[in-house]
């Protein structure tokens, strides 16, 4: 891997900037593009299934779930208000809840579009529901792959600044396409040969993008 771009400060990296780069170095010690490549996920999440709203009950771990918003309200006062959402597919519907940050959650929901849930359901008043789901919007521009999501080592504090372990993830998206090219063998044809090794670009790009558990364990293994 090219030493020197490894070495370029993290502040430089799209949608990073001074102030996030700050909260990384304290948080992380995040310094440098080649911290980053090595701040490795410890734990992945299944997203290569998708539910039917009719398929869940409340003993089901996370589940992952497209459908459509048919219905949006507040409900309730002061500390008990909350936000809730119908969700519905072609089996049946269930209710989306948010507690915290109903303003921003309100202004970015939208009733009749598609989106793509997951979370961990659970009954409240008889109903099943998400609280608090990560939800993304289903169209032409953002169509959805099942995928095997990493999952980053993150802070409090920089979650509030929107790099929680999804955001870090898109930090490492950024990254790939800026040095993916650049990536350099360090071990000798003898060693990947003797011990059947991938490449070490490949190795980086499956830890933080993987297709499948098998491969994951490759990459480990070279890491």
């Amino acid at each position: 891997m090219s030493g020197k771009i490894l070495e370029t400060p993290i502040e430089f990296l799209k949608g990073v900037g001074p102030d996030k780069s700050n909260l990384l170095k304290l948080e992380l010690n995040i310094y440098t593009f080649g911290d980053l490549i090595t701040h490795f996920p410890f734990r992945y999440v299944d997203k290569t299934k998708f539910y039917k709203i009719r398929e869940i009950n409340s003993d089901a771990a996370n589940v992952q779930i497209k459908g459509k918003i048919t219905a949006i309200q507040t409900v309730g006062e002061g500390i008990a208000k909350r936000l809730s959402a119908t969700f519905s597919d072609e089996t049946g519907s269930m209710e989306l809840i948010w507690f915290q940050g109903i303003h921003l959650i309100r202004q970015t929901i939208k009733i009749g579009n598609s989106y793509c849930v997951f979370g961990k359901p659970s009954y409240f008043n008889g109903r099943l529901n998400i609280s608090h789901p990560e939800i993304d919007v289903i169209n032409d521009e953002n169509t959805l792959n099942s995928t095997l999501e990493p999952v980053y080592s993150t802070t409090e504090k920089l979650s509030a600044k929107w790099l929680n372990s999804k955001g870090i993830y898109n930090l490492q998206k950024k990254l790939s396409e800026t040095i993916s090219q650049k990536i350099e063998e360090n071990l000798s044809l003898e060693i990947i040969s003797k011990y059947n090794l991938i490449s070490r670009k490949n190795a980086l790009d499956i830890i933080h993008f993987p297709q499948n558990l098998e491969s994951i364990s490759q990459a480990q293994f070279r890491l």
